[in-house]
């Protein structure tokens, strides 16, 4: 399976500042806290090579200096072949170079069958002509 260039470990942990607290809903809680690019970088290729067939729906929800909003939906398959879709929002905040300061997420898992899936399109980056999330009624 290709990943998308976006999804890629060694490209997305640049988008962290060198020194940031980062967690995660596939972070253990009471052990893991990724504090730097070099931990991003570990922690990102830990957890997609259990979340396969990522496809990944964004709708900007509000913007302002430099704090930006969305919701979104993603629908994956973890290493067992169980479907999930999940939703959520995320707010950023980013730092004076444009690399993401902070980041907070409020995401919300749910199991799907095959037939459940609503996002067809091929991986790697989505077609500027897919249904949005709205449209979808997500």
């Amino acid at each position: 399976m290709t990943r998308p260039s976006h999804s890629s470990p060694a490209a997305r942990h640049h988008s962290y500042l060198k020194s940031r607290a980062l967690r995660d809903r596939d972070c253990d809680p009471r052990t893991e806290l990724v504090h730097n690019r070099d931990e991003a970088r570990a922690f990102l290729e830990r957890k997609w090579r259990k979340v396969l067939d990522y496809r990944l729906v964004k709708e900007l929800w509000t913007y302002g200096d430099n704090r930006i909003a969305v919701r979104y939906a993603c629908q994956w398959r973890d290493d067992a072949g169980n479907g999930f879709r999940s939703y959520g929002n995320e707010n950023w905040k980013f730092g004076l170079h444009g690399l993401m300061h902070h980041r907070h997420a409020s995401i919300n898992d749910m199991p799907i069958k095959e037939n459940e899936r609503k996002f067809h399109c091929p991986l790697g980056r989505r077609p500027d002509d897919h249904t949005g999330l709205s449209e979808l009624g997500l």
